[in-house]
């Protein structure tokens, strides 16, 4: 549908005088005739190509200077499945990547709904790989003393808190304020690890188990309850 509107707006031609349209800006710039299809289509007296693709479709036989990924995730219920997370982290490195020329850049717009999304897997990799990344981050609530809205025009502070309310906070967070719902109210930060136990001066285990109790909030009308804990040596 994106394809299709961009290539529309490129071929509109203008009817009022009052209301600009692309030729206005680019007057050189029209649809190759004969090559305008909805999901592939090319610009006259050039090579550019747009294709538009998804993480089922195909981009074999293309280069691309430029890719544009436009939020893949799209519900909660995908943004806590990890093996359609994984199938995106896939199909990014495996097809897309190989398709960007020397020089390209990828563009990822996504509601932050997982940390280990595709954004923020790319955003570790890249960090990671010392190549330069700018991160745009956009909240809806810009500060929640002064009521101050992104774009008041777009989403006012009434509608939204009227939204908010009509789902869980954790929604909410991804959607409006870009932050990951299993980020969102976690109770711990960083768990330690360890590839042994620990010992005393001696070598000796300090304790010679760890163990958990969960008790399980099957009905919903009481609270999770994980323990955990070790058993000291003697």
């Amino acid at each position: 549908m994106f394809s299709k509107n961009v290539r529309n707006d490129i071929a509109e031609i203008k009817a009022d005088p009052y209301r600009p349209v692309f030729s206005d800006v680019f007057p050189g710039t029209c649809i190759k005739r004969g090559d305008g299809a909805m999901n592939l289509w090319s610009l006259e007296g050039g090579y550019n190509n747009y294709l538009a693709t998804s993480p089922t479709g195909t981009a074999t036989g293309f280069g691309a200077s430029v890719i544009v990924m436009d939020d893949l995730i799209k519900n909660s219920m995908e943004a806590n499945n990890e093996r359609v997370k994984q199938d995106h982290w896939d199909w990014f490195t495996n097809t897309m990547i190989s398709r960007l020329e020397e020089g390209g850049k990828i563009i990822i717009i996504m509601t932050r709904w997982a940390s280990d999304d595709l954004a923020g897997r790319a955003l570790e990799h890249y960090k990671a790989e010392g190549v330069k990344v700018r991160h745009v981050c956009m909240k809806a609530l810009v500060d929640k003393e002064k009521k101050l809205m992104l774009c008041p025009d777009v989403l006012s502070y009434k509608t939204y808190q009227s939204k908010i309310r009509a789902m869980g906070a954790d929604i909410a967070s991804a959607n409006y304020q870009q932050e990951p719902i299993d980020l969102k109210g976690r109770l711990y930060t960083t768990l330690k690890t360890y590839t042994e136990l620990p010992h005393d001066a001696n070598g000796k285990p300090l304790y010679t188990r760890i163990k958990n109790y969960t008790d399980t909030a099957d009905t919903g009308n009481d609270y999770l309850c994980s323990i955990n804990y070790r058993r000291h040596r003697q």
